[in-house]
């Protein structure tokens, strides 16, 4: 289903007024099962280990276009992931999804913008964006306006020697190349349920497992590195 921005009518979003939390340029998703309840750490493939925000849940996970595959007008990007293969060796414990379960996503947001200078406020996004969510041709359509809130279920759980683990990488794609220099954001949860349609990435929710809290992918276009670390640690805050 289709659903159209309620941000465009509410504003500016200050994202500095979001809860505290760590940062890490192209990490994973790692998430994992407490008291009934879906949680967020980041997974490093930098440094080969998971992040864990002592504030709370990894809520912020950033990716570079300018990193990405170009086929004007589009840019290709093989982010984000989903990554527990090592959580039971860090954590002493599984994930705890059930084996033949499976993770994803629901987009909550249209796309919001910020021009990467200044308070870290995000407004507006040019109504020539929009970024596909994809895997193998499965995908999730955001605009500057508008979202698909469907469940999106993409990685299946291991089970029997790897009880609870799963990775995998979907690519998220920028449309059109000649939109405006800056940070680009979307907003999600992840789910756990039962993926039903291959067609369309579409499947029941599991009941008894609550979603995670909001999490947010950060997308740079056009900002050089440094900039790009240093408003994203901005929203992090």
């Amino acid at each position: 289903m289709f659903r159209t921005s309620t941000f465009l009518t509410a504003g500016l979003i200050a994202a500095a007024a979001a809860p505290a939390m760590a940062l890490e340029i192209e990490a994973d998703v790692a998430a994992y099962l407490h008291n009934g309840k879906i949680r967020t750490h980041g997974y490093s493939h930098d440094t080969g280990e998971y992040i864990v925000d002592s504030n709370g849940d990894f809520r912020v996970f950033a990716y570079n276009f300018d990193e990405g595959i170009s086929v004007p007008p589009q840019i290709f990007l093989p982010h984000p992931g989903f990554n527990s293969e090592e959580f039971e060796e860090n954590f002493g414990t599984p994930t705890g999804f059930a084996p033949g379960s499976h993770i994803g996503i629901v987009v909550q947001s249209a796309i919001k913008y910020w021009n990467g200078t200044g308070a870290a406020v995000f407004g507006a996004a040019d109504p020539n964006a929009s970024i596909a969510l994809d895997n193998f041709g499965v995908s999730r359509l955001v605009t500057a306006a508008s979202f698909d809130d469907t469940p999106f279920f993409i990685f299946e759980v291991e089970g029997d020697d790897h009880p609870g683990e799963y990775h995998g990488h979907i690519d998220s794609i920028l449309n059109d190349d000649s939109v405006p220099a800056g940070i680009y954001s979307i907003e999600a949860i992840v789910v756990n349920g039962q993926l039903t349609d291959l067609q369309t990435g579409q499947g029941t929710l599991n009941p008894d497992v609550a979603p995670s809290d909001l999490i947010y992918f950060l997308f740079n276009k056009g900002l050089d590195e440094e900039d790009f670390a240093a408003a994203s640690a901005l929203f992090a805050r």
